[in-house]
């Protein structure tokens, strides 16, 4: 039996594929207009590919979903008086890589919040999204806008009431600090709608951050600094992040906040051309913006 034990042991480390590779950063340096983070300083260096790549499930279908509007008729409202509202860079580490989207709509929710009410309470709950948003499937990944909806029917409680630890669990009760759950949330969203067009989302960028969802290959994980647009690998996921930014040159480019830690990317931020991986147009449950109330 113990034979056994280590064969299949010996079997299952062999087949398992890492996510980055030398043989990787070779390949896309050859196509890159970009530059590419070499092996030993990737971040994602020794995480598995089935790790990231994402599995068959299809979050559940939103029978309420609201139709698009122009993004000019939504009715963002900002204190006169602006302040700082910039979020730390988070870091998912080597869990829960579906989790991008719940990072996402939490950053949004956590920016638009104090743009409105003018009080930062820095990043609203990421634990709360995975955990508690039934219409998602937490660390195994789901659409921004169910999220969205989540929010907008709940709010979210403050980081330090459900901090992200990175695993699927039941949705509490109480706060970390005792607080009773329900009445600690705030920050209600409104107006949740989807971006169908890059110019939606450059005019909603206008107001605030919004999410975008777009097809992540394998040279995604390899970006250092500059514009990133695929050129190499395979696809591995539908990633959802916090688009912060919009520039028209030199090239098209929205800039996202991306969970991987300051040391992916220009200090935790990725550029990326708008015209890479399906970003707009194909995945219309993944590009969101909302109001606060």
């Amino acid at each position: 039996m113990r034979v056994l034990f280590l064969l299949f042991t010996v079997i299952f480390l062999c087949s398992a594929k890492p996510l980055i590779t030398k043989e990787l950063i070779e390949e896309v340096k050859q196509t890159a207009t970009w530059t590419v983070t070499e092996y030993e300083e990737n971040v994602f260096k020794g995480i598995e590919d089935e790790d990231v790549t994402a599995d068959s499930k299809e979050p559940l279908e939103f029978n309420n979903l609201r139709e698009s509007q122009i993004v000019d008729d939504l009715e963002f409202q900002a204190k006169s008086e602006p302040i700082n509202c910039t979020l730390p860079v988070r870091d998912m580490k080597d869990q829960c890589f579906g989790s991008s989207f719940a990072f996402a709509v939490a950053g949004m929710a956590s920016m638009r919040c104090c743009a409105k009410t003018g009080e930062n309470f820095g990043w609203l709950s990421i634990m709360e999204i995975v955990s508690c948003d039934s219409k998602n499937y937490g660390c195994a990944g789901g659409w921004p806008i169910y999220s969205a909806k989540y929010v907008e029917a709940n709010g979210l409680v403050p980081e330090i009431c459900y901090p992200y630890n990175g695993n699927n669990e039941g949705c509490p009760n109480k706060c970390k600090d005792g607080t009773e759950f329900k009445v600690a949330h705030k920050c209600k969203a409104t107006n949740v709608v989807t971006l169908k067009s890059l110019d939606d989302a450059k005019k909603a960028l206008e107001k605030g951050p919004v999410v975008v969802s777009f097809e992540a290959y394998a040279d995604f994980f390899t970006y250092k600094n500059g514009t990133y647009c695929h050129t190499a690998g395979a696809f591995k996921r539908v990633i959802s992040l916090l688009a912060v930014g919009f520039t028209d040159k030199p090239k098209p480019t929205i800039t996202f906040l991306a969970p991987y830690g300051p040391k992916f990317g220009e200090n935790g931020y990725i550029n990326m051309c708008t015209t890479c991986c399906g970003m707009f147009g194909k995945y219309e449950k993944g590009n969101v913006v909302m109001d606060i109330l």
